[in-house]
């Protein structure tokens, strides 16, 4: 007898448990018949089919708002490589010691892009500072240029302050997923 299209959709989501001592989801080890969810992850070991499921799919959600979140993150970096870009050609027509003073600036941008890959929050923080205390800076000097761009600046800024929040949501999600599996839902180890 051929199964219809539900039925064999309802089959594919069915979770099959061999070993109840072993999480599904994380493979944590000596669970009890006590144990009606995992003592690590949360997951409902000893639960129905639908809370098992449902907890399946609210792990898949929150890594794929991870990874959407990290894409934020590379952007915040990215748009910091583009202002060290920008803020040099901007004093590369000037003297000597505009060129400098944009050097200094740009590797400073430079330095903060780099670090956003290894510890964002900070970085992008400080970026995000740096960045609005120097155009504050700028505006007292020179109020055209300052206005010049302003447009592109509050973008640049709002785009840093974006992924710090970007940042802070990954961080939060990642301390709610099974620390057995990685952020594609493969085991680890």
């Amino acid at each position: 007898m051929a199964l219809t299209a539900r039925e064999r959709d309802q089959r594919r989501r069915q979770i099959v448990i061999s070993d109840y001592s072993v999480c599904y989801t994380c493979r944590q080890t000596g669970l009890t018949a006590e144990n009606l969810f995992c003592p690590v992850c949360g997951f409902p070991q000893r639960g129905t089919q639908q809370e098992q499921y449902k907890f399946i799919v609210d792990q898949r959600v929150k890594r794929s708002t991870i990874r959407a979140s990290e894409d934020v993150v590379s952007r915040g970096r990215t748009y910091m490589f583009i202002v060290a870009g920008l803020n040099m050609l901007s004093f590369a027509s000037g003297d000597t010691l505009s060129i400098i003073i944009g050097l200094i600036i740009s590797s400073i941008y430079l330095g903060l892009a780099f670090w956003a890959g290894k510890n964002p929050f900070p970085a992008l923080l400080t970026a995000l500072l740096f960045y609005v205390s120097l155009q504050l800076f700028i505006a007292m000097i020179d109020i055209e240029y300052f206005l010049s761009g302003v447009l592109l600046k509050i973008a640049v800024a709002g785009t840093l302050l974006y992924a710090i929040y970007a940042v802070k949501d990954v961080e939060r999600m990642r301390k709610e997923l099974p620390e057995g599996r990685n952020a594609n839902g493969a085991n680890d180890g």
